[in-house]
């Protein structure tokens, strides 16, 4: 079971200024974090494709996923 986090904060009497500085905070944050599962994943890639390289076993262009699965 894939465990998620989620941090939930409830605030009341927020200024229409207050709510959309936060709604930009949360949507960059969000981005962010993308971004660092997008690298991770390419840092996972390129490992597993030097190891098949050293072992003998020719990969072009990166990675092949299994049929059904992308990558964005």
């Amino acid at each position: 079971m894939k465990v998620k986090r989620a941090i939930v904060f409830e605030f009341s009497r927020l200024t229409e200024e207050q709510e959309i500085i936060l709604k930009h905070l949360a949507y960059h944050a969000g981005r962010l974090w993308n971004q660092v599962v997008r690298i991770k994943i390419y840092r996972l890639n390129e490992g597993i494709s030097e190891s098949l390289q050293y072992a003998g076993i020719g990969v072009e262009g990166g990675v092949n996923l299994p049929e059904g699965i992308r990558a964005r």
